[in-house]
């Protein structure tokens, strides 16, 4: 069978396009926005979207609190606000005593009501729509998180992620209100939307990107979002290798290793089964013909591979596919 030569095309290095896709380079770039479509400078460079991290059980031992956050005792001080970038220890899947959080925002640790409508006295700058049009970024905030659940929660539960010692936070209650979203929670989000309809949306897209599995706990309604919100949970998978990856190269350590090995198997188990990959290697070589024989493997390998990450940015869907071996 004849070949015909193909046109190279520039190729994308797995780190980098994982990078593009998962990290807001620029903080000043990322746009957060509340309940009320108060808009936010997130201010925090090399920031991943929808990460999940470990934080501090409780006394109880389920980590969760109904306690809730009290900003005059428990904000950090403004000339030493924590670094909301993880730490390796929230990475770490090995912690004991540690329960698994989605980030989905923050809240200003000194004021968090200062941009709600429930906030009182000085407290709260939202009385009306005047004000800048994109707010400042803040330098003392942060992060708010959702437990992770197996299935899709009832109830959206926000914690204010606070007083990190040894590498881990403890958990404090927050009300929605109080909470700017990042970007990657607001694909559905108008300017037209209503305070009401926003808060829904903004819980049950939480609770969604917070569950394992899209299995919905009894007596929950169904949901409205869009197929994409759906597919986002690939994302957060991804997101975690990417982490365990970078962990492992900032290291070169034996448990990082273990670490990156784990995470793999788990979240990727058909690595296992796959084949040589010579017909995915040969479309891509465009220095060489593609014949039927590399046709034919192309087509099996497609047909047993599912490694194609599916990515989110903004509210734009992207598909990337990965090589199988990096």
């Amino acid at each position: 069978m004849a070949t015909t030569p193909r046109p190279a095309f520039p190729s994308i290095p797995v780190e980098q396009a994982l990078d593009d896709v998962c990290i807001v380079k620029d903080g000043q770039k990322d746009i957060a926005i509340n309940q009320y479509d108060r808009h936010m400078i997130v201010g925090i460079d090399n920031r991943v979207k929808l990460q999940k991290i470990w934080v501090r059980k409780g006394p109880n031992g389920d980590g969760k609190t109904t306690t809730r956050y009290d900003s005059d005792e428990e904000a950090p001080p403004d000339d030493d606000p924590m670094n909301l970038l993880a730490t390796a220890e929230e990475l770490n899947e090995d912690n004991e005593n540690s329960l698994r959080v989605l980030v989905v925002g923050f809240v200003i640790a000194k004021n968090p009501s200062e941009f709600s409508n429930k906030g009182t006295g000085t407290k709260s700058k939202q009385k009306s729509s005047s004000g800048p049009r994109i707010l400042p970024c803040k330098q003392n905030i942060l992060r708010v998180v959702m437990e992770v659940t197996e299935e899709i929660a009832v109830q959206a539960k926000y914690y204010v992620a606070y007083n990190r010692e040894n590498g881990l936070c403890d958990l404090r209650v927050i009300g929605a209100d109080q909470v700017f979203f990042f970007e990657e929670i607001l694909s559905d989000i108008t300017h037209t939307t209503n305070i009401v309809e926003r808060r829904r949306v903004f819980a049950q897209k939480c609770k969604e990107l917070a569950a394992r599995t899209n299995n919905k706990r009894p007596g929950k309604a169904e949901s409205t979002l869009s197929r994409d919100d759906q597919i986002i949970e690939v994302v957060v998978k991804l997101n975690h290798l990417h982490q365990q990856f970078s962990l492992w190269t900032s290291n070169k350590t034996t448990d990082g290793v273990k670490a990156f090995e784990q995470a793999l198997a788990r979240i990727l188990p058909d690595l296992a089964k796959m084949p040589s990959n010579n017909g995915i290697a040969a479309f891509y070589s465009f220095d060489n013909g593609f014949g039927e024989a590399e046709a034919g493997d192309l087509i099996h390998e497609v047909n047993v591979s599912n490694v194609t990450g599916l990515y989110v940015c903004s509210s734009n869907l992207a598909i990337v596919s990965l090589p199988q071996h990096v």
